[in-house]
């Protein structure tokens, strides 16, 4: 009877094989994790028409040249941002400046100024510059939230001419 009393020790190393289940288990629960935050905070921005971008390259690659035989130089900048009116963000005031390669403003341009969010759709808006001083060109334009901002901005003179000149620049701005 007191045989039947003694408790059965356990072998030594049972619980080895629980370390490989408890790893598995880690291992699905951290993919599991990366699946959610994958798949619901991309917000999925992404080039639209690419195929026709794709095709468009080598026009891009003689629009370039052209401006660069052009020998004008531009240069975008906010020279002020403050709240709008009744709380729907701010308004930002912009300047595009622009000289030839002898240092003289450029005139008689139709400029525009595509402002674009990088990280959020749904905000990216054209905005007209008009001349404020020889070679330049200004603008109040809407900014609903701060951040960084792509800025794109054409200079076309002799708009639908055979002889049209063309001037773009590209930056990126942060607005607060």
């Amino acid at each position: 009877m007191a045989e039947a009393q003694v408790a059965q020790k356990r072998r030594d190393g049972w619980w080895y094989p629980w370390i490989f289940v408890a790893g598995f288990a880690i291992v699905l629960c951290v993919n599991a994790t990366m699946i959610y935050f994958a798949t619901s905070t991309f917000n999925g921005l992404e080039t639209a028409d690419p195929y026709e971008k794709g095709v468009a390259y080598n026009k891009e690659i003689a629009a370039a040249d052209a401006q660069a035989s052009l020998g004008w130089s531009g240069d975008f900048a906010v020279t002020g941002v403050r709240p709008a009116a009744a709380g729907e963000g701010r308004q930002a005031a912009v300047r595009f400046k622009i000289q030839d390669k002898d240092a003289a403003p450029v005139d008689g341009l139709t400029v525009i100024a595509e402002l674009r969010r990088p990280t959020q759709a749904g905000m990216d808006q054209k905005v007209e510059l008009l001349a404020s001083a020889p070679g330049e060109y200004a603008a109040v334009a809407a900014v609903p939230l701060p951040g960084l901002w792509d800025v794109r901005v054409v200079a076309r003179r002799n708009v639908g001419s055979p002889n049209e000149q063309v001037f773009r620049l590209n930056s990126r701005l942060e607005l607060r």
